[in-house]
């Protein structure tokens, strides 16, 4: 977990062109992240949510109510929590929904269906064991949106207008088959 700040910029530059340390009794590219960059070990999802993002309600409300991207972006923009796991990722994607406001969510759904050429083939592929899954490359099956949530492009879209995957997009408003995003 880190903030994105001035020192981590300059570590990752320095680590990018290799003026960091490395333990090669690791592995080749292996280092220790200084501890001013890393919650404690034994920080439960919720403290990793609040020491990253604190007050993130009234952050995300203050970039939601100005057209200004200056105003509160840079809060969101220059924040991020990584983690080697989904499942974790998830939990932290939860917890931090949970303090957005609830009032304007929405739960989109994929698609779940199958077209069988015998219909008795169905009874054997039971819709809710694909749901239950979230392979790494995949979003939930319910994926749960509130306005004012960090959202990840995961294709190209536009490379010309930075629409392109990695790009992060804070959430102003979403219905089941639009979503309107402002790039951070």
């Amino acid at each position: 977990v880190y903030r994105l700040t001035e020192i981590v910029k300059k570590y990752l530059l320095d680590l990018g062109e290799r003026r960091v340390a490395v333990h090669e009794e690791l592995h080749a590219n292996a280092t220790t992240l200084p501890a001013h960059l890393c919650a404690p070990a034994s920080a439960s999802a919720e403290y990793m949510v609040r020491w990253v993002y604190p007050d993130i309600a009234i952050h995300a409300s203050a970039c939601l109510a100005s057209h200004s991207t200056s105003d509160g972006d840079d809060f969101l923009r220059h924040r991020a929590i990584l983690t080697p796991k989904n499942k974790v990722a998830q939990e932290m994607n939860e917890r931090i929904l949970d303090l957005l406001d609830a009032t304007q969510e929405i739960v989109v759904h994929s698609h779940d269906s199958l077209e069988m050429g015998d219909p008795s083939d169905a009874l054997s592929y039971p819709t809710e064991s694909p749901n239950a899954l979230t392979p790494g490359s995949m979003t939930p099956h319910a994926l749960r949106l509130r306005p004012g949530a960090i959202l990840i492009i995961r294709t190209d879209l536009d490379k010309v207008r930075g629409i392109c995957n990695g790009t992060r997009c804070l959430l102003m408003h979403a219905t089941c088959r639009l979503l309107d995003v402002r790039i951070l």
